[in-house]
């Protein structure tokens, strides 16, 4: 018995301190994202002052300096915000694998294997997936081993179950999506004297049906792994 416990708590220590080592880097790029989303707003505000904002189109065929690196600077920094965001999402995805891979672990950990590489969650041999069961129509989604060529980004808003880590990847793909439309916004500027609204709705129409369109056709192939490696599996 002791000699399990004392397991144990090799096994949970190895699990708190992954689990910290994800949330202190998901604090340092949370920094950097507030920094970037801060200078941002900071140079549109400057803009507005000197109206540097009206007419750009006209302004950027007449060569002014001031208007050249306005656009400029703006779509760089929309540029930073949309690869932050991107890897905001895939921190948070991670963090929440890990923890469900730790657990899973620690459930199934063989007590009979002295190996020492047993003490290890091995996260490669763990992957999401989603099994259905026709007899009961149910859907359970739980942690199984890894699929052959595993998408990296599955869903909006995965991994499963409801949990906080969801709020972080909605935050990531609200940011993602928010750069991505004031990207297009600032090259559209450039050539329309004044902003079509018309335009800018029918764009933002644009990606969120391609975003749909992705996730469903992500989510029927992984299906289709997962219903494979079931098989496989029995």
């Amino acid at each position: 018995m002791e000699h399990k416990l004392e397991m144990y708590k090799i096994l949970y220590g190895a699990y708190a301190d992954e689990i910290k080592n994800l949330w202190q880097r998901s604090i340092f790029l949370g920094a950097f994202m507030v920094l970037v989303w801060s200078g941002y707003g900071a140079l549109q505000l400057k803009a507005i002052e000197p109206k540097i904002v009206e007419n750009l189109a006209q302004s950027v065929q007449n060569g002014e300096t001031n208007t050249l690196v306005y656009i400029s600077t703006s779509l760089g920094l929309c540029a930073v915000i949309i690869v932050l965001s991107w890897l905001w999402i895939a921190m948070a995805k991670g963090s929440k694998f890990v923890q469900e891979a730790h657990e899973e672990h620690i459930k199934n950990f063989d007590f009979q294997n002295d190996d020492i590489k047993n003490l290890f969650c091995d996260l490669d041999s763990y992957e999401y997936t989603k099994h259905i069961d026709s007899k009961i129509n149910t859907k359970d989604k739980t942690l199984n081993p890894k699929l052959n060529g595993g998408l990296f980004f599955y869903g909006v808003l995965q991994p499963y179950r409801y949990s906080p880590s969801k709020i972080n990847i909605a935050l990531g793909w609200v940011s993602c999506l928010l750069g991505i439309v004031l990207f297009v916004a600032h090259i559209m500027s450039i050539f329309c004297t004044t902003l079509c609204l018309i335009g800018c709705i029918v764009l933002i129409l644009g990606i969120f049906v391609v975003l749909c369109f992705s996730s469903k056709r992500l989510k029927v192939t992984l299906r289709g792994r997962g219903n494979i490696a079931k098989k496989e599996q029995e």
